[in-house]
């Protein structure tokens, strides 16, 4: 699979990176955890647009996803922990998707994407 250059979209992502616990305004421990993530990065990516039939749907139909992204960019460093922003959406915002399902062949990567809501504050 060779990527098509007119099939790209740019995809911006974030890779988890663990967590961090939260400090109070004391600067003491709460025992409460925030995810972190690296730094914003881009990559061409195909992205499909919404899903459609379940006869055609690559991760089947018990996987409960929006849309795929694939790529034949095999050191893609995407994994089912990463969020995501697709369609243009602004990356000064909460994200706009994750990565639900990655899924490995010997030259191409897909991934299943679930769409969320995320509020600036959660």
């Amino acid at each position: 699979m060779q990527n098509l250059a007119r099939n790209m979209s740019t995809v911006w992502y974030q890779v988890y990176t663990g967590q961090t616990e939260i400090l109070d305004a004391d600067g003491n421990k709460t025992g409460s955890f925030q995810d972190t993530y690296g730094p914003l990065q881009s990559a061409p990516l195909m992205v499909s647009p919404n899903k459609g039939d379940a006869t055609l749907e690559l991760f089947g139909t018990l996987l409960d996803y929006d849309r795929t992204m694939a790529t034949a960019d095999t050191t893609l460093p995407i994994d089912e922990q990463t969020i995501l922003w697709l369609d243009g959406a602004d990356t000064s915002g909460p994200y706009t998707h994750y990565v639900k399902q990655r899924a490995p062949w010997k030259n191409s990567l897909v991934f299943a994407v679930k769409q969320v809501e995320v509020t600036q504050g959660g």
